[in-house]
């Protein structure tokens, strides 16, 4: 199960979900769905759960959204924003 990582300072604002990674600095701004996955990964939800949501909100195919979730989700963990149960690992920039 993916986790967010608790040193990335984030904020909901309107339909867009701001992270700051504060290492770095840098700024990362999620769209709508990225923003809807981002929120299913802090209420605990398993990526199954988020792509159900997301293919029932956005009227896609489940198997394309599950397919832009897990994508999604291996580019958020790639960019240490998330982890998938293990410990974190830093990328550097």
């Amino acid at each position: 199960m993916h986790q967010l990582n608790p040193q990335i300072a984030w904020r909901r604002i309107d339909d867009e979900t701001v992270l700051i990674e504060p290492d770095s600095g840098k700024v990362f701004v999620l769209n709508t769905v990225g923003a809807d996955v981002w929120g299913g990964l802090e209420l605990g939800e398993s990526k199954n759960s988020i792509a159900q949501r997301v293919a029932s909100t956005y009227q896609v195919p489940e198997e394309r959204a599950q397919s832009d979730v897990e994508r999604f989700l291996a580019e958020l963990e790639q960019r240490s924003l998330v982890t998938s149960g293990g410990s974190l690992k830093r990328v550097k920039p």
